[in-house]
């Protein structure tokens, strides 16, 4: 049974990695499965035979799955029309400054075969487009396809939306057809909603601030959208943020509290004369109790894949008490793996699913005492504190290394000294008195009010803890990771394997050895007499990295908005811990638009020794000005800043124009400038402008991208940074056609992903990747899709 579920999971995972699903790819996998098969029956081999149909029942299940999903996509043709729909609100909106989003589940559409849900944004004042969980409603909507950004070491996001079944995004227009139908009051939104709601007017007559309401709101409910950014840096540092979701801890308490409840409840009514004993057990009605009540709290959680991945974990612990059999740990372990993978197949895309099935598959191989331990007498106070609470902290901590360091590329110094602390009083206090709070609520007030102010104190003690550790660390409590090479997890995983063994184990000391590739320098080390250029992704915004072999320099940092995001510190700072940049020698800001600015911050706290230099001046950023006529070289490379030469009324034209030569070479950084300072710089500089790569300005603006800037530029390559489908309908096509009929390759960072330049000072031809066709899968956004009917 082992093997098969083994083989199941296996097989599921590996679809996964298919660049696209085809008939030909499925044929191929089938007949290597069966070729195997066949000749396991000559070897008469029943593992091997286990395996194989493990793997080839995990292989169909996931194309299935694939093929089911795939159907429903949006089909290129039917984005940007306005179409009518209607369906429900599913899940709780989520308010922003600019407007409010939500998930929309289609029950009619004017178009055929259009059914899944939506992601939809509205920008409508909230009293004309009011929402709330559970309500029908119709909508004139205007959609795309899914599309995410494309960088090493970023979020997922078009996985994240296919495995939810969300086959297209967009945002709601301002129609009269706009209409409430009526409210579902027994759908699980409907009343997630509510009790959301009220949760958040008792917290508000009770007096409590934002933060702290956030903070409880994550705690009873999991709802992370209250949490506020400063918030959650502060518990990544801490590496806390578990605690701060709806997962293992939640799930496990509340199946504990109901188990335990169920057991006083059966044992006063087994006592009862007419009660059958053996028909109803105490431990199955205990256990089924804990299951539909973990179930129950989980649909109110919102059911999110960490609350799936728990709640399934609990009810196959249970799963025992109820059919009376005993199954090992090991076999349950394998059982909730292969239940979460069968219902989200695309689990193992997440860093999630990989640190909570690693992290419960560690304690369960080293933190659990053997049999042969469990008989020996009782140890003194501190053998005990070590066991129990000190031991397991220190064997999450070394076995999720690698996950950490493939996933986040950083893991916490300080996560096993503050959970050894913060564990223990979120889950054996905070979060049983945050749940009587909220039953409370409903009838006793007054009590409701006493704990929730008596929780409040618990959170700004942790709170304060939490910020105390980190202050005091002084930034050195986070260890940046280098995520290996498939060849190197070789080595390390037998190192890990060996610091998880006892102390006295022989040949113990390898494992330093063997775990040295995760403390790496760099991944990606550019070696001498080489110059890369790395285009990020960030949508309607720049970013570009310039590095030599001992220099790197950012030139601009990518949007930004008033909701506390901004590309430097979700897309930037990934993407360069992935490429192993462990330094930024200098970062220009071109000027202050938010869609060059906007991440200045994050990557101002992340590289504190950065040289900043801007076109304007930026708000709480200290910069030198950047002018033209300043210059400097590094590694064979010339650096040369072309304008502006003042600051004027048009914040576009102070724009940095960077320039760097290397070798035969040139790289040209413009900025948003216009036609006219292209004229200018076209009549300043003249040939000197050639370049192989040139940023269009402004994006593809029909305000720039003059014929004479171009002309004196010769580009071999034009990148155009927009994001997909964008409202300023960038790059223009007047833009775009000029550029190619003067010959150049155009690109866009929307369709390519990242872009990568790789010169050689001998070399005549620069080197081009694009990160979204080297990361190709299956249900990644592709310019011209394949119709799943034709898989």
């Amino acid at each position: 049974m082992r093997i098969l579920l083994t083989g199941y999971c296996l097989g599921i995972a590996v679809v996964s990695l298919f660049p696209v699903l085809d008939r030909s790819l499925l044929t191929s996998v089938l007949a290597v499965l069966l070729s195997g098969a066949v000749l396991n029956v000559r070897c008469q081999s029943r593992l091997l035979k286990c395996l194989l149909l493990g793997v080839t029942c995990g292989v169909v299940w996931h194309w299935l799955w694939a093929v089911q999903h795939l159907e429903n996509r949006l089909l290129p043709e039917w984005e940007g029309r306005d179409l009518l729909v209607r369906g429900q609100v599913i899940g709780i909106p989520i308010a922003s400054r600019q407007g409010q989003s939500f998930d929309f589940e289609i029950q009619q559409a004017e178009l055929d075969g259009l059914r899944g849900s939506l992601r939809l944004s509205t920008f409508i004042n909230e009293q004309q487009l009011k929402l709330r969980g559970g309500e029908v409603w119709q909508l004139r909507v205007r959609l795309k396809q899914v599309h995410g950004y494309s960088n090493p070491g970023g979020f997922d996001r078009e996985a994240n939306l296919f495995r939810r079944g969300v086959i297209a995004t967009g945002y709601v227009r301002e129609s009269a057809d706009n209409a409430l139908l009526s409210t579902n009051k027994v759908s699980i939104a409907f009343w997630r909603h509510a009790l959301l709601t009220k949760l958040k007017q008792h917290l508000q007559e009770i007096g409590l601030g934002a933060d702290q309401q956030g903070m409880m709101l994550a705690l009873i409910v999991g709802e992370r959208s209250q949490l506020s950014a400063a918030d959650w840096s502060l518990f990544s540092a801490t590496g806390t943020n578990h605690l701060f979701v709806i997962s293992g801890l939640h799930i496990g308490l509340v199946a504990f509290l109901s188990f335990r409840f169920g057991s006083a409840v059966a044992v006063y009514l087994l006592a009862l004369p007419f009660v059958n004993r053996r028909s109803y057990p105490a431990q199955t009605c205990s256990a089924m109790l804990a299951c539909l009540l973990s179930i129950a709290y989980s649909l109110l959680a919102g059911w999110t894949l960490p609350t799936q991945r728990a709640c399934v974990m609990v009810v196959v612990l249970l799963s025992s008490f109820i059919s009376k059999r005993r199954l090992s740990l090991g076999l349950r372990y394998l059982l909730a793996l292969s239940l979460v993978l069968s219902l989200d197949p695309l689990a193992t895309t997440s860093a999630g699913f990989w640190l909570s099935f690693a992290a419960v598959a560690i304690l369960l191989f080293f933190a659990l005492p053997s049999a042969g331990t469990r008989s020996l007498p009782q140890s003194g106070f501190t053998d005990r504190c070590w066991q129990h609470y000190l031991r397991p902290q220190w064997i999450i901590f070394i076995g999720l290394l690698l996950p950490l360091s493939v996933w986040m590329g950083q893991v916490s110094l300080i996560a096993p000294v503050v959970n050894v602390i913060a564990i223990p009083l979120v889950g054996m206090l905070l979060v049983p008195v945050l749940l009587a709070a909220t039953v409370c609520s409903f009838f006793a007030d007054s009590l409701s009010g006493n704990l929730f102010a008596f929780s409040a104190g618990l959170l700004y003690w942790l709170r304060s803890l939490l910020a105390f550790m980190v202050t005091q660390t002084s930034g050195l409590g986070v260890l940046n990771l280098v995520p290996p090479q498939p060849w190197q997890m070789l080595l390390i995983l037998p190192g890990i394997l060996l610091l998880l063994l006892p102390f006295r184990t022989p040949y113990r000391w390898l494992a330093i050895a063997l775990t040295t590739p995760l403390f790496n320098v760099a991944i990606d080390q550019i070696e001498a007499g080489q110059l890369r250029a790395d285009v990020f992704d960030v949508g309607q915004g720049l970013a570009v990295l310039i590095r030599t072999v001992n220099y790197s320099l950012l030139f601009d940092t990518g949007p930004g908005n008033e909701d506390e995001w901004d590309a430097g510190e979700y897309i930037v700072l990934p993407a360069l811990q992935a490429l192993g940049v462990r330094k930024l020698s200098t970062v220009i800001v071109s000027h202050s638009d938010v869609d060059h600015a906007g991440g200045v911050a994050s990557i101002r706290s992340a590289f504190p020794q950065a040289q900043v230099l801007a076109g304007e001046s930026l708000p709480e950023i200290e910069a030198q000005a950047c002018r033209e006529g300043q210059s400097w070289k590094r590694d064979g490379a010339e650096f040369r800043i072309l304008h502006p030469s003042a600051i004027g009324p048009d914040h576009n034209n102070n724009s940095c124009v960077l320039q760097i030569r290397f070798g035969p070479h040139g790289i040209l950084l413009p900025g948003d400038i216009d036609a006219v300072a292209e004229r200018q710089l076209a009549m300043r500089y003249g040939s000197e402008l050639k370049s192989s790569v040139l940023l269009a300005s402004h994006h593809g603006s029909s305000t720039s991208s003059s014929f004479p800037f171009l002309k004196m530029v010769e580009a071999e390559h034009v990148v155009f940074a927009n994001g997909y489908r964008n409202s300023f309908g960038h790059p223009a096509p007047a833009v775009v056609l000029r550029n190619y009929l003067l010959g150049s390759e155009l690109h866009e960072t929307a369709r390519t992903g990242m872009l990568s330049f790789s010169f050689d000072l001998g070399g005549q031809v620069p080197q081009l990747d694009r990160f979204r066709s080297q990361r190709r899968r299956y249900w990644s956004w592709s310019e011209n899709p394949l119709p799943c009917r034709y898989c």
